[in-house]
């Protein structure tokens, strides 16, 4: 049994063009994943998978270290519409092993750290389940609310006991709630062969992270708050 990891670095990203090798404080953005994989002691491989040769080189080039495989997938396997699960159920025979515990972690969450990945090794092992990485949401969940599609100003709240309509609207008082931040997700490599698994949360527990390790970069704001964050330190413990 082996412990891999996959990294997905596609080349097609709409919001913020080659997103994956823009630097962050000097370094391409998905080498602060490979970084943090890399230094995890309980990793035996680490996939980088890319449909960019270009991608690919370059980290053949700047990473030397014998735990490192390339796999280079087609335009059509890495398209935006494809969901990365789907994929891996669909590949898993070329890429793991049924008994292998299998790490997928995205390089849009680049402060995840090796005792994080650790960590949420070790929740796997004392579970036996899948794991996914979570933050706390930034504002009550509660506070939400659906804009109608009209110009008349309707409304509707997200949760049918909504405190704007209860007015009890202390922040204080709502439940902090989660949602997954791309970090770290964790299954068993049989699971990506079994039809009842069809997500990264089926039969799986939250591994939660702090909100300062858990940005998510999509557009050029998280960019920039990223980098005030890696200038900063702010994200080392």
């Amino acid at each position: 049994m082996s412990v891999v990891v996959y990294v997905p670095a596609r080349s097609g990203s709409k919001r913020v063009q080659n997103k994956n090798f823009l630097p962050l404080a000097g370094r391409p953005l998905v080498y602060w994943t490979l970084d943090s994989v890399f230094a995890t002691p309980s990793i035996d491989t680490v996939i980088f998978s890319s449909d960019s040769q270009e991608y690919l080189d370059r980290v053949a080039q700047d990473y030397s270290d014998p735990k490192l495989k390339l796999h280079l997938r087609t335009a059509e396997q890495a398209g935006d519409k494809v969901k990365l699960f789907d994929y891996l159920a669909a590949e898993a025979h070329n890429l793991f092993a049924p008994e292998d515990t299998v790490l997928v972690c995205l390089p849009t969450a680049p402060f995840r750290d090796a005792q994080d990945v650790e960590a949420a090794l070790a929740l796997h092992r004392r579970t036996g389940l899948g794991v996914f990485s979570t933050c706390a949401f930034d504002f009550p969940v509660a506070f939400g609310l659906y804009l109608g599609d009209g110009e008349d100003g309707d409304w509707t709240p997200t949760v049918p006991d909504s405190p704007l309509l209860s007015g009890d609207t202390r922040s204080q008082d709502q439940r902090e709630a989660h949602h997954p931040n791309g970090a770290v997700y964790i299954r068993r490599g049989s699971d990506f062969q079994d039809a009842s698994v069809t997500s990264f949360f089926v039969d799986a527990v939250p591994y939660p992270m702090p909100r300062i390790r858990s940005v998510d970069i999509d557009t050029k704001t998280d960019f920039a708050i990223a980098e005030l964050i890696a200038g900063t330190n702010l994200h080392r413990r």
